[in-house]
């Protein structure tokens, strides 16, 4: 569905809707803080890497110039050649320019979708992209990952395929692995289908450009699945970042194999780690997710299954929080791409879409977190 011609949006709409992102986000960092704006502008204000970024900054320290090939080495490497004074801004810059393409990206979208969409429909589309705690805000509370970076890129992907520029999916794909190897079950499912289904609605034969993709991304995911870990070991990666005290488990991330994910995921299980509200929390706003991409939106597109793809995350990765925090953002992701190519979209008055709305009842529960759901929520109960 083209959206040309349609009257034209005022900028201060676009404004309005990026600004909202950025209060989100906001919330969600000091939430990081024990909902105190106090401490959370004195861990800014310190200029300290280890109070901005806590353990996270290990993330911005492996590099290849000093570690070799590792996995997550991309975004470090590129800022590493920075000067020691400048670079924890380079940092706090990049972490800020990922956010503004992502809250950009969901003014233009809610701008286009209010011309769309019902009122009420969009009024509750915009209170979830822009205030559910399972999306912006969730960022600020787990502030530093490259989570929020793979999000614009897949954005940014999406999008391409959508305009026809399809070449651009390559250096993106492989630059979003590079980055971080989960993009695998949240992004290139979403890429996959969404070139599948712009062959089938348009017979747009972009063959080469996806085979080239299939063929880089592969390569891109052997080399990290043979190199990517620091085989030197924990201890000679800690000492290569001093004077930072980075904790051991933290960095163990890079130096144990992937298939040892399953055995932490199971360990985790074993010991109870996850309370019956945290379990409760995760089995309702998954089905919320699910009810709003297969009941709430209605088409015939392959892309809906994307989000399904996420749920694999459960089986390698103990942060359950953070993974239901993906598969929402993906949910909505979906839905968006969705409904700009003409899917009907009703989640208020659809009969069967109730369960969707179990995402509005969360947003004054605070950012849903990375471990335990709701952490200042439990917190606060306790």
């Amino acid at each position: 569905m083209r959206l040309d011609g349609i009257r034209k949006r005022s900028p201060a709409e676009y404004a309005a809707y990026f600004t909202v992102a950025w209060g989100a986000f906001i919330g969600g960092f000091i939430g990081k803080y024990s909902a105190s704006p106090t401490l959370a502008w004195h861990a800014l204000s310190s200029y300290d890497p280890e109070t901005i970024y806590d353990w996270k900054l290990a993330q911005y320290l492996i590099n290849y110039q000093h570690m070799g090939f590792v996995k997550r080495g991309l975004i470090p490497s590129l800022l590493a050649p920075i000067p020691q004074p400048y670079w924890l801004g380079a940092t706090l810059v990049f972490n800020a320019a990922a956010l503004s393409a992502v809250a950009l990206s969901a003014a233009f979208f809610l701008a286009r979708a209010r011309r769309i969409l019902p009122a009420r429909e969009h009024l509750v589309l915009s209170a979830l992209i822009l205030l559910s705690p399972l999306t912006i805000a969730n960022a600020g509370i787990d502030f530093g990952r490259f989570d929020i970076a793979e999000l614009a890129i897949l954005i940014a992907s999406l999008a391409a395929i959508r305009t026809g520029r399809h070449w651009v999916v390559l250096p993106l794909t492989c630059g979003a692995l590079l980055i971080h190897s989960a993009y695998l079950f949240y992004g290139l499912p979403c890429i996959a289908l969404a070139w599948t289904d712009s062959y089938r609605s348009t017979g747009n034969r972009r063959i080469h450009a996806a085979a080239v993709t299939l063929i880089a991304t592969l390569t891109t995911i052997t080399c990290l699945a043979l190199f990517g870990r620091y085989t030197a070991g924990a201890d000679a990666l800690m000492q290569a970042m001093a004077p930072y005290h980075i904790s051991r488990d933290a960095i163990t991330v890079w130096t144990r194999p992937g298939s040892a994910n399953l055995g932490l995921v199971w360990a985790a299980w074993a010991a109870g780690e996850y309370n019956a509200f945290d379990l409760a929390a995760y089995a309702l706003l998954i089905t919320a997710g699910i009810s709003m991409v297969f009941v709430a939106t209605r088409d015939r597109s392959l892309i809906r299954y994307a989000p399904l793809f996420v749920l694999g995350l459960f089986l390698v990765g103990t942060d359950y929080a953070r993974w239901t925090s993906m598969f929402i953002d993906i949910c909505l992701i979906v839905t968006a791409v969705r409904i700009l190519d003409g899917a009907k979209f009703q989640l208020i008055r659809a009969p069967r879409a109730w369960a969707s709305l179990a995402l509005l009842l969360a947003i004054p529960l605070g950012p849903i977190g990375t471990g335990h759901a709701f952490p200042l929520f439990q917190h606060l109960v306790q």
